[in-house]
């Protein structure tokens, strides 16, 4: 399949494993799905839809529902720095809304259930997906670490020559969703967060709508 015209930067697969969506530097988001379960040759594939920006997509997440929708959607961001919620309607009809944009480009994307996190210069965001609410605001964690030079002693490949710190802008943000537990006062969901030499664990649950956006701090 070849769906691109420019470096694939990111895909993204449906929880029932039947559509993929990929996003490039030729700032498109395109998806594909499969005929049957067990079709992965290049026949066994229809394009679903390819949606266009203006500036190179980093970053993309299929709604885990995506199949099983009659609305479907992904996520996607870039370096534009805006998180874009894409619908495509029961008819074809498409529409994008801009949930989020100005805090620098978004290379990381995490969705699962109804929650979805993303990562862009200042931290991590979490919304709710249905409703495009803002659930948590994670700073950016301070980390500097050291990385190996690729200088070493002629004969000697386990002896490092040099070190040198990597500056934390240069170290990208991993999201993972963990388990979900559902109590009498509502549904708790855990991101694990790693950026740097940093890991987090973050607890995120919702009980009622509320307007205001809680900060972890880190």
């Amino acid at each position: 399949m070849r769906a691109h015209a420019d470096a694939v930067r990111d895909v993204s697969w449906d929880a029932a494993g039947l559509h993929l969506a990929t996003c490039g530097d030729d700032e498109v988001v395109s998806v594909v799905g499969r005929k049957s379960a067990e079709g992965w040759s290049a026949e066994d594939w229809d394009s679903v839809e390819e949606a266009a920006y203006s500036s190179a997509v980093f970053a993309v997440r299929l709604d885990p529902r995506y199949a099983q929708r009659r609305e479907r959607y992904f996520v996607a961001g870039g370096a534009n720095g805006e998180l874009v919620k894409h619908c495509r309607g029961w008819f074809g009809t498409t529409k994008d809304v801009v949930v989020d944009d100005g805090d620098g480009a978004i290379d990381t994307i995490a969705w699962a259930g109804p929650w979805v996190a993303w990562a862009n210069s200042r931290g991590v965001k979490i919304m709710h997906a249905d409703t495009s609410s803002p659930v948590s605001f994670v700073p950016k964690p301070s980390c500097e670490g050291l990385v190996v030079d690729d200088d070493h002693e002629e004969g000697d490949n386990d002896r490092v020559v040099g070190r040198k710190k990597k500056s934390s802008s240069s170290f990208k943000c991993h999201l993972f969703w963990d388990k979900t537990e559902v109590t009498a006062s509502g549904e708790e969901r855990t991101l694990l967060l790693g950026w740097g030499d940093v890991v987090m664990r973050i607890d995120v649950k919702l009980d009622q709508p509320s307007t205001t956006v809680p900060t972890v701090e880190g």
